[in-house]
């Protein structure tokens, strides 16, 4: 009995593989990759080595306890430490896969005039990584919202938005977690909810922080208009299930909002489910001790 459900839980993954690319396919079996004897004893480690106010880790200027590691245990709520550390690891990854891919293009592109009839022109001085994506931690909309835009503003005054992919920020609603996404990319909002609920308040709160924006770093970054026009923009909230994994308990919420994170991040449909938050809170665990 045991070897047919397997069998039959193996065709089902393979149907399922076959409408996914290859890089999909890569990245959902990184993301749920089974945990080696090792890795568990460093989580083992990590929740009951030592005394719950032991200092685990410390990086991004904050610090990491085992009494915020519990938070990562089943059937526990994450609190906003652990949440923001991993969006700073979110941040670090976007910026070194960015660079990397950069990187590549550019020596491609210097292998190909290289391999030109005419003498090689002198290779210019490789130009600085271009930041393609925004990650931002929890109090950005927090602050947005109770305080307004000018209390945020100095959040981008390194950089224009309107040059990125996308911008990428929790959204905490009390005693619930979700997912914000300023898709420039694609023009378009957008808001993902466990729980399949919109947000039609964040919706317009990030509408008019994005005309805020366009106008207040006018003077630094030319626009070739006064006003932005958000009339070709579109707001996305998926409510079915077959577009967002839903969670199906009260604890779960920030688990599944940083596993969007993750998945927007990395351009990846979400290929994950309520089944896999055990491991996803494992595997959260791994990359911030680690």
């Amino acid at each position: 009995m045991r070897r047919q459900q397997l069998r039959l839980r193996v065709q089902q993954q393979l149907r399922a593989d076959a409408h996914l690319t290859p890089q999909q396919v890569a990245f959902r079996n990184r993301l749920l990759a089974p945990l080696s004897a090792e890795q568990r004893e460093r989580i083992q480690h990590a929740l009951s080595g030592g005394s719950d106010d032991e200092l685990i880790c410390s990086r991004f200027k904050k610090k990491i306890h085992r009494y915020d590691i519990h938070t990562l245990r089943p059937r526990s709520w994450l609190n906003d430490m652990v949440i923001n550390f991993y969006f700073d690891l979110l941040d670090e990854r976007c910026k070194t896969t960015s660079a990397l891919r950069q990187q590549r293009e550019q020596q491609q592109q210097q292998s190909s005039s290289s391999s030109s009839a005419s003498p090689p022109a002198p290779a210019p001085a490789p130009a600085p990584p271009a930041q393609e994506y925004l990650i931002l931690n929890s109090f950005f909309y927090e602050t947005l919202n109770l305080k307004g835009f000018a209390r945020v503003k100095r959040w981008t005054r390194s950089v224009d938005i309107f040059s990125l992919h996308k911008v990428i920020f929790p959204v905490h609603l009390g005693n619930h977690w979700c997912l914000a996404c300023i898709n420039v990319a694609a023009r378009r909002f957008e808001y993902y909810d466990s729980f399949l609920s919109p947000n039609h308040h964040c919706m317009r709160l990030m509408r008019q922080y994005l005309l805020d924006e366009w106008r207040d770093k006018a003077a630094r970054y030319p626009r070739p208009t006064a006003e932005l026009d958000l009339a070709e923009w579109t707001d996305y909230s998926p409510s079915d299930p077959a577009l967002l994994p839903p969670q199906s308990n009260g604890y779960d919420c920030g688990l599944f909002m940083c596993t969007y994170a993750n998945c927007v991040a990395a351009d990846m449909p979400f290929l994950f489910s309520q089944e896999n938050m055990v491991l996803l809170r494992q595997r959260m665990i791994l990359a911030i001790v680690d």
